[in-house]
């Protein structure tokens, strides 16, 4: 992989991810301003630093527990614990993720926790899908969600989310009493006001959105990266979207596309993801 081409999209991915959060906490600023104008700031910041910093959050063992999962000793996946403590001694990360296992024949994969206290999480339908490469590649890609934080940029993004959702909620509310005052001309209050309120919570959910595609371009690219396989990859997406789909589905609709519109997916396009990932093969001699 040329290790320009490798710097230019991580630099990328983390200035969009940059802008978007940007994004998210000026829409909460403004809904702020709008309700309550230079105190509203400050007490939306208040209170989103206080949900950010005291608000419960659902431990790593409490959301595995949510899956069904339970975690694998070392002697019960030796061959998983190497290709993860190989993984996360190049990438410097310590101590090494832990891995669970999830009862379920849905091909997933996904990491929960924080660096010092991470668990991979691998579902049996996806273990018994994959081959080593894509197996590694896979892990690889959620050991690098974890290396950057992802988990807590996406934390980050639901807490400015949801005060975003409250305080517009409780400014619509404040609308709704003071209509007839509006009706009879007592008060007059700006229509983009009014719609900037109603329409805050959505813009903020789509830029929620928007955040966790661009993570999971980040993480493929790391991934790819990490073993300097970006096709192994490539080849597990794949497998896994054809695993999601129905035995229905696969047989009578093979070519039946994703109905949900891209704007509205939390992950990328799998056919977007594969096209970046084989764009990073080195070209043969």
């Amino acid at each position: 992989m040329d290790q320009r081409q490798f710097i230019g999209r991580r630099l990328t991915n983390v200035f969009q991810s940059f802008l978007l959060l940007i994004a998210m906490l000026g829409l909460m600023v403004l809904v702020g301003y709008i309700l309550a104008g230079p105190s509203g700031i400050r007490w939306t910041l208040f209170f989103g630093a206080i949900l950010f910093f005291l608000a419960p959050r659902l431990s790593a063992k409490l959301t595995l527990r949510s899956y069904r999962a339970r975690e694998l000793g070392h002697g019960e996946a030796p061959g998983l614990y190497t290709i993860v403590d190989d993984l996360a001694r190049k990438a410097h990360l310590s101590p090494s993720p832990r891995v669970a296992y999830i009862p379920t024949d849905i091909a997933n994969a996904f990491s929960v926790g924080s660096k010092g206290n991470a668990y991979i999480a691998l579902s049996d339908g996806l273990l018994r899908s994959l081959n080593h490469r894509e197996l590694r590649a896979v892990l690889a890609h959620e050991l690098s969600h974890i290396v950057h934080n992802d988990m807590g940029v996406m934390a980050m993004a639901d807490i400015i989310s949801r005060v975003t959702s409250m305080v517009s909620l409780v400014g619509q509310f404040l609308l709704l009493l003071n209509l007839p005052l509006l009706v009879m001309g007592g008060a007059t209050i700006p229509w983009l006001l009014i719609l900037i309120l109603i329409l805050s919570p959505t813009v903020a959910g789509l830029l929620q959105l928007a955040l966790s595609r661009t993570r999971e371009f980040d993480a493929d690219n790391e991934a790819a990266a990490l073993t300097g396989d970006p096709k192994a990859l490539a080849s597990a997406l794949e497998k896994m979207e054809i695993k999601q789909k129905s035995l229905f589905q696969h047989v009578f609709l093979p070519m039946r596309k994703d109905p949900t519109p891209s704007i509205l997916r939390t992950h990328p396009i799998t056919e977007e993801r594969i096209r970046r990932l084989l764009s990073l093969e080195k070209p043969r001699e």
